[in-house]
C-alpha cells in the first residue's frame, strides 16, 4: 500500500499543535508517511505577542523528526486558513495521487492513517466516493468497527484524491441559484437540519467568513458525491478554546467519548448512502441546533432589551 502524504496546516497555537503532532506521531504509519507542514504567516498588524506564538510553532515542527519525511513551508504572510488549505493542498496533489488533511487542533487515534490510507486505496476507483472524514458524528451508540457512507462533507481530519480536487470549483460561480431555487437549498441544508446556505452566501457575498469547506461542500454536493465517515470519530477537536481563527468556545455538537485506540475494521459493502444513519444525524443536528437557536435568541432579546 502506497501511503499517503499527511498536511498539517499550522498558525500561531504552539501547545495545540504539539499536541496534535504528538497524538499523530503515535500512528502505525506515521513513520513510514510523508508530512507536509504549511505555517501560515504573520498579519501586517501582528503584535509582539503573536509573533511570538507563530515562532514558537515553527519551532516546535522544527525541532522534532515527526515522521519519515517531512517538508515544512513557511509563510512569510498571513494567508488564512481558507487560502492556506486550498494552495497548501493543491501544491501537494500536484505530484500525489491521494492526500490526508488535518488542522492544529485535532488529534487523532491511534489506527486513524490506517483507516484513511485503507479507504483512499479501497475507493480510489468508485468517482461517487469523493472524500474520506476521519471524523464522526455521535449518531451510532454501537461499535461495530464499521464504517457507512453521506452525502456531507467534513472538514475536521479528512482525505480525497487528485481525481476529486482538480475538479473543484472554488470560485463557486454558480453559487445564486440557491438564491431563486428553495427546494435545493433545502436539500443543500442536508434535509433542513443546519443552515449551509447562509453560511455559503456568507462567504461568497461578504467578508463575514473564509471558508474553504463550504465551497468543497457545494461541488459534492453538485455531484452527489459520497463521503465515508468511520462508526465512532477517530478525530478529537482540541480547539474549543477561543484560540482558534473563528474564536470558539463551546463544541457545536458535543461528542460522548473519544476511544484513541478505535479501530476501523469493515467498509460498506455497497456504495451508497446509509439512510438511517443520514436520519440519525438529521435528527440529531436538528435538535442541537434548534436548542441553540433558541438560546441565542434570549441572549439577543435581553440585550436588546
Amino acid at each position: 500500500m502506497l501511503l499517503a502524504p499527511i498536511v498539517l496546516f499550522t498558525y500561531n497555537r504552539p501547545e495545540h499543535t504539539r499536541i496534535t503532532l504528538e497524538y499523530l506521531s503515535k500512528n502505525r504509519f506515521a513513520t513510514d508517511s510523508s508530512l507536509f507542514i504549511f505555517c501560515d504567516g504573520p498579519k501586517y498588524n501582528a503584535t509582539d505577542q503573536e509573533l511570538k506564538k507563530i515562532e514558537e510553532v515553527r519551532q516546535i515542527v522544527d525541532n522534532q523528526h515527526w515522521s519519515k519525511n517531512i517538508r515544512i513551508i513557511k509563510s512569510k504572510k498571513n494567508k488564512g486558513l481558507a487560502s492556506s488549505i486550498i494552495s497548501g493542498v493543491s501544491q501537494v496533489l500536484e505530484k500525489n495521487e491521494k492526500v490526508i488533511v488535518l488542522e492544529d487542533d485535532l488529534i487523532t487515534g491511534k489506527y486513524f492513517l490506517d483507516y484513511m490510507n485503507q479507504a483512499l486505496d479501497q475507493f480510489y476507483f468508485n468517482q461517487e466516493v469523493m472524500q474520506v472524514s476521519g471524523f464522526s458524528f455521535p449518531i451510532n451508540e454501537k461499535h461495530l468497527h464499521s464504517s457507512y457512507f453521506l452525502k456531507l462533507t467534513t472538514t475536521w481530519g479528512w482525505g480525497t484524491w487528485k481525481r476529486v480536487w482538480d475538479n473543484i470549483d472554488f470560485n463557486c460561480p454558480d453559487y445564486k441559484v440557491l438564491l431563486s431555487d428553495p427546494d435545493l437549498t433545502y436539500k443543500f441544508n442536508f434535509e433542513g437540519s443546519y443552515n449551509y446556505a447562509k453560511m455559503f452566501l456568507q462567504q461568497m457575498e461578504t467578508n463575514e467568513i473564509s471558508s474553504w469547506g463550504i465551497r468543497f461542500w457545494w461541488n459534492v454536493f453538485k455531484a452527489q458525491g459520497l463521503v465515508l465517515y468511520p462508526d465512532q470519530t477517530l478525530i478529537k477537536n482540541i480547539g474549543w478554546d477561543g484560540s482558534g481563527a473563528h474564536s470558539d468556545n463551546h463544541e457545536l455538537i458535543k461528542q460522548n467519548s473519544w476511544d484513541e485506540n478505535y479501530k476501523i475494521k469493515n467498509f460498506p459493502d455497497h456504495i451508497s448512502e446509509n439512510q438511517n444513519d443520514k436520519i440519525l444525524l438529521i435528527n440529531l443536528l436538528k435538535k442541537e441546533f434548534s436548542i441553540k437557536d433558541r438560546i441565542l435568541k434570549k441572549i439577543k432579546s435581553f440585550f436588546r432589551q
